[in-house]
């Protein structure tokens, strides 16, 4: 009977051996294959950092090259305008990776991407944009690319060439608070942005806010009575709005 009982342990310490052998085995297998996964996933990233870099630098010769010319050919309304878009370029490419950048530079650069859309507007079209500033914007820092997204987004789907189309821009700083609010007409948007460099939309931007400024920010974005109005408040000193 010891026998039978010892022979019954082997075999049983056997099977869990080689229970156990099996599951290092599949979890080496397993684990290489998350190597090599995560290698591919790096040498992929790494491939498109390299290539973000490269192509904006092209870009910026390109342009550089086209202001060159214009200026050459005596058209220096047609270089200012390449100058300001590659303005707005440089500062969506390389100078929204800072944690801050100053009011004045987002608001500078809010009004390069207006005057860069509005190259492609007709002289006989009703399309108005109106910006109007308010309070003391002077050493104020504020999360780069939080003022354009919803310019963008209103000159997307607000304008049509076939009506008067009006975009009114306000923003205020008061009380140590910024309010940012963007109006527009509803229209399906004729003069789209396919040219004009985004990627930062609303969608983006409401999932920045959160980890940007927690328990700092109000987000406000409705349709009334045939405008889409977005209104953005900031909290520019920490506590709670």
């Amino acid at each position: 009977f010891v026998v039978y009982l010892l022979y019954n342990s082997v075999v049983s310490f056997f099977i869990l051996l080689v229970a156990l052998s099996y599951a290092l085995i599949k979890y080496w297998i397993q684990n290489e294959k998350l190597k090599r996964v995560l290698l591919e996933e790096k040498l992929s990233t790494e491939m498109a950092f390299l290539k973000s870099k490269i192509n904006p630098h092209f870009l910026f010769n390109v342009l550089n090259s086209f202001y060159a010319k214009s200026l050459k050919h005596n058209v220096p309304e047609l270089a200012d305008e390449i100058a300001k878009l590659a303005e707005l370029m440089r500062y969506m490419v390389y100078e929204t990776n800072e944690d801050k950048v100053p009011l004045e530079k987002e608001i500078h650069h809010l009004k390069n991407f207006i005057q860069v859309y509005q190259l492609r507007i007709a002289d006989e079209d009703e399309v108005y944009i109106n910006f109007k500033i308010k309070g003391d914007v002077k050493s104020i820092n504020i999360s780069p690319m939080l003022l354009i997204p919803f310019v963008e987004n209103a000159i997307k789907h607000g304008i049509d060439s076939k009506t008067k189309s009006v975009i009114d821009i306000s923003l205020e700083v008061a009380q140590n608070k910024l309010s940012f609010k963007v109006t527009n007409m509803i229209h399906q948007g004729i003069y789209g942005l396919a040219d004009v460099p985004s990627g930062f939309g609303l969608d983006n931007l409401k999932k920045r806010l959160p980890i940007l400024y927690p328990n700092a920010y109000k987000l406000e974005i409705k349709e009334e009575k045939g405008y889409f109005i977005s209104l953005l408040m900031l909290q520019l000193d920490e506590p709670p709005l």
